[in-house]
């Protein structure tokens, strides 16, 4: 049964896995396809709380280590969101959260997961990130898109380095 929030299910393909928070078209990820397992979540307008549990019961089986969960603009607030949830319950967490061209919620708990922010022109909002996560938190001024081909190599690098991807990807520490 494949989920309501995604397309299909997850290839076992043997590649990274990357759940992609976004409210455009899914196709966008395409030229991603070749390197990782690229999820793209439908976001349907319903309140935060009520969309977390249902991704956690709908994505919650294919939420095995390692991914990733990048999002972009409001999807960038569901993953961050998402991520707090999986650590409340204490269920698997990615092992980063990548974030593009969407300021930081105004408060909440610290995350134990890196965060890699893509920023537009600016990093001041972007650097606020750094106050969500008790991990690395590094800043790409680059342009956020999804179809931005900086955005997917970062993407790409983040999911293959999950370990630890601050020392492969570089970018500003706040």
């Amino acid at each position: 049964m494949t989920p309501e929030y995604l397309a299909g299910p997850p290839r076992e393909n043997g590649k990274p896995r990357v759940f992609c928070f976004h409210t455009g078209k899914s196709d966008v990820f395409a030229g991603w396809r070749a390197e990782l397992d690229v999820c793209p979540v439908r976001l349907p307008v319903r309140d935060l709380d009520t969309l977390v549990a249902d991704l956690d019961v709908h994505l919650g089986p294919y939420l095995r280590p390692p991914f990733v969960f990048y999002g972009h603009r409001r999807g960038a607030l569901v993953a961050h969101r998402f991520t707090l949830h999986r650590v409340d319950t204490g269920q698997s967490t990615p092992g980063t959260l990548v974030v593009g061209d969407c300021p930081p919620p105004e408060e909440g708990p610290r995350l134990p997961v890196p965060i890699h922010v893509l920023a537009g022109s600016s990093p001041t909002a972007a650097l606020r990130w750094a106050r969500h996560t008790n991990a690395v938190c590094r800043v790409h001024v680059v342009s956020a898109a999804p179809a931005s081909p900086v955005v997917r190599q970062l993407v790409v690098a983040a999911a293959h380095n999950h370990g630890n991807p601050a020392e492969k990807l570089g970018g500003l520490r706040p």
